[in-house]
C-alpha cells in the first residue's frame, strides 16, 4: 500500500469498488509513495497479520462470501506462505472462488526485486493454487526456470488454467499481451508508450479478476482488461499517477463486439462485452460504426459482390436453414448492384447471371446499404468486419437445426416467431432481458431489427472467441479482393 501514488492496493481497491465490488484489502507493505515520486520510506507489515485477518474473517463466517482473491507484492517467504494458507482457507469456504496470482517479482531491466526465497515460494506455493496468473515475460521465464522458449511454451509448463502474460513480446512501437487458456492463445497488441507511471501491472491484474468474477469468459475478460488498461495508459503518459478515472467516463468503450442490422432509420447496432448487459444504438451511417472501438463488427449485409450473380455462401446458408431459407436472398452481380434504377438493375443482372435472373424487389431496396458498405470495406478490414445472417445465427443458437416458426408472415412481424428467437438468445447466454434500447419510433427501428442485431452480436462474440462457423470454409474473393462468406 502507498500513501502517495497509485500502485498495488491503492489502484486495485478504488477501481474495484467503483465497479461495484466490496473489497477487503490486506496490505503486505506500507510505502510513503510509489517508486519514482521521491524519497521512499517503507515498512513491511508482519506476515502473521495476514493469518490473523483470515482467522478473524473465518470466525465470523465471512470467507464463503468471497468470490475472488488477488495476491500481489509479497516481500518474504513468510508472506507467501501466509498468503497460500489464506487462499486455501478461502477456497475451502467457497470452492467457486477465483484466485488470481499476480507474481510481483521483477522486471527484465531490474531482475528480481524481492528475496529469491520469496520468489521460489511463489513458484512452489501459489502458482499451483491459482486459477489465473498475470506475470510479465521476465516473471514467466523465472517461474518456468527458462529463458529459452517463447511465452506460449513457457506458460504451458505452469499450472494455472489461465495465464495472461503482460509485455509478452512486440517489436519497436508495439507491445503484446498474451492469454493462454485451454490450449488456446489470444494476442492483444498495443502501442508502447514512454513516461507511464507505475501501477499498470497491478491495475491489469485487478481488471482481469473483475472480469472473471463478473462472469465473463476468459478471452472476453482478458480483452476487456487490455482495452481498459490501454485507455488508462493513453491518458496517463507524463502524469504523476495513473489516470484510472477514464474507465468511468461516458466516452469509455465498454463493449467488444457489435451486431449490426440495417433498418429504416439507418443501422441499429447492439454492443456487447460478453457480460450481463448489452445496449443498442442507432447510427445514420455505417462509417460511424467503423470509427468505434469494437473488436468485431458483425453486420447483416452482403460483403463482397460477385461478377456473376449468386454466391456459394448463400447457397450453403440456405441448405442449413430448411424452411427458413427464403430469408437468404440472392445477391446480384456487382454491376447490377451499382444501378440505381430498378429496371436497369434487372437488365444488367440478367446479363450477369446463369441462369439469367432479375433482381428481387426486396434486394433492390437494400442496394443503397449494400453500396454504402461496399464503398467502405477493404480486404484488410475483414479482419474486424464480418458478414453474418440473423437466421443463420438462430440456426446455430437452435443446435444447428432450422427454426420451426417464421419471424415474419406476409412481411409482418410474427409475435410467436419473435418470442421463439428471444428465448433462444436468452437460453444461450445473451442478456436479451437487460438490453438497453433507445426510444425510437417503429418507423425507424422495428422490434425485429433489434432482435436481428442481437443475433448478429451473438455471432460477433462467437467470431471474437474463434468459435464461429464460416460458409464456405474456403471462401472465394470478389473482384475487389473481398472474401464472400457468411459467418455464424
Amino acid at each position: 500500500m502507498v500513501t502517495r501514488g497509485r500502485v498495488g492496493n491503492a489502484i486495485a481497491v478504488p477501481m474495484l469498488e467503483a465497479l461495484g465490488h466490496e473489497v477487503w484489502a490486506v496490505p503486505t507493505i506500507q510505502l510513503s509513495q510509489r517508486p519514482g515520486l521521491g524519497t521512499l520510506q517503507r515498512q513491511e507489515v508482519p506476515a502473521d497479520v495476514i493469518s490473523r485477518f483470515i482467522e478473524t474473517l473465518a470466525a465470523d463466517g465471512q470467507l464463503e462470501r468471497l468470490d475472488g482473491v488477488l495476491t500481489g507484492y509479497l516481500p518474504s517467504e513468510a508472506h507467501v506462505e501466509a498468503a497460500a494458507a489464506a487462499v486455501r482457507r478461502a477456497k475451502a469456504a467457497n470452492p467457486d472462488l477465483i484466485y488470481l496470482c499476480d507474481p510481483v517479482m521483477g522486471d527484465a531491466d531490474k531482475g528480481l526485486y524481492i528475496d529469491e526465497r520469496a520468489a521460489a515460494a511463489i513458484r512452489s506455493e501459489l502458482i499451483g493454487l491459482a486459477d489465473a496468473a498475470t506475470p510479465n515475460l521476465f516473471e514467466l521465464q523465472w517461474l518456468a526456470q527458462s529463458d529459452q522458449q517463447g511465452a506460449h511454451e513457457l506458460a504451458e509448463r505452469l499450472a494455472p488454467p489461465l495465464m495472461a502474460v503482460t509485455s509478452a513480446g512486440g517489436a519497436g512501437a508495439q507491445i503484446t499481451n498474451l492469454l493462454i487458456t485451454e490450449g488456446r492463445a489470444l494476442e492483444r497488441h498495443s502501442e508502447r508508450y514512454d513516461g507511464v507511471p507505475n501501477g499498470t501491472g497491478d491495475l491489469f491484474a485487478a481488471l482481469l479478476l473483475e472480469g472473471l468474477v463478473s462472469g465473463r469468459t476468459p478471452d472476453v475478460a482478458f480483452a476487456s482488461a487490455c482495452d481498459r488498461l490501454k485507455a488508462v495508459i493513453q491518458r496517463s503518459v507524463g502524469a504523476e499517477v495513473l489516470t484510472w478515472s477514464v474507465l468511468f467516463t461516458p466516452t469509455f468503450p465498454a463493449f467488444h463486439v457489435s451486431g449490426v442490422d440495417g433498418c429504416p432509420g439507418g443501422w441499429v447496432a447492439v454492443h456487447w462485452d460478453g457480460g450481463a448487459c448489452a445496449r443498442a444504438e442507432l447510427y445514420e451511417g455505417f462509417a460511424a460504426l467503423l470509427q468505434g472501438q469494437a473488436d468485431v463488427i458483425a453486420v447483416d449485409m452482403p460483403i463482397g459482390l460477385p461478377d456473376l450473380a449468386g454466391r456459394d455462401c448463400e447457397r450453403l446458408a440456405r441448405q442449413r436453414l430448411g424452411q427458413r431459407q427464403s430469408s437468404v436472398f440472392a445477391v446480384p452481380s456487382r454491376a447490377a448492384a451499382m444501378e440505381t434504377d430498378y429496371r436497369r438493375s434487372c437488365e444488367v443482372n440478367l446479363a450477369h447471371s446463369d441462369p439469367p435472373k432479375k433482381v428481387s424487389k426486396q434486394c433492390f431496396n437494400l442496394l443503397p446499404k449494400i453500396r454504402e458498405i461496399d464503398g467502405l470495406i477493404t480486404p484488410d478490414m475483414q479482419a474486424r468486419v464480418f458478414e453474418v445472417h440473423p437466421e443463420l445465427a438462430f440456426w446455430a443458437l437452435n443446435g444447428e437445426e432450422p427454426l420451426p416458426v417464421a419471424k415474419k408472415i406476409k412481411s409482418r412481424a410474427n409475435p410467436e416467431g419473435l418470442a421463439f428467437r428471444r428465448a433462444l438468445l436468452r437460453a444461450n447466454g445473451f442478456p436479451i432481458d437487460s438490453l438497453v434500447t433507445g426510444t425510437w419510433p417503429k418507423s425507424k427501428v422495428g422490434e425485429d431489427d433489434i432482435l436481428d442485431a442481437c443475433a448478429c452480436a451473438w455471432s460477433a462474440m462467437r467470431i471474437f472467441r474463434g468459435e464461429h462457423v464460416t460458409l464456405p470454409q474456403n471462401p472465394v474473393r470478389d473482384g475487389r479482393g473481398l472474401r464472400m462468406e457468411i459467418n455464424a
